[in-house]
């Protein structure tokens, strides 16, 4: 999947907006290379919920003071969702 991403980015001379489009996900490569790439991020109390130790994942932001799976996921949602639109108005806004 990456490496479609990648080839339509570079092919469709759409680098920027393909840099917009990708960041949470590059953002989230350097807090994971900085933690080493540990297996797991957070943990789940005796409550049933998910908590975090720190920067331990791009979605360990969301979790804050504990979260459940349901909110972590749609806040994931709208964040990646932001940079596909930021990407897409980019792209419009250039191109006139």
């Amino acid at each position: 999947m990456g490496a479609v991403l990648a080839s339509s980015i570079v092919i469709g001379t759409i680098k920027t907006a393909g840099i917009i489009a990708t960041a949470p996900y590059l953002i989230n490569f350097f807090i994971r290379l900085r933690n080493r790439f540990t297996w797991t991020v957070g943990y789940v109390d005796d409550s049933g919920v998910i908590r975090t130790k720190g920067l331990e994942a791009l979605w360990s932001l969301w979790i804050g003071k504990g979260s459940s799976e349901v909110r972590i996921f749609w806040k994931a949602i709208l964040f990646h969702s932001l940079f596909g639109v930021g990407a897409v108005l980019f792209s419009y806004l250039t191109a006139r």
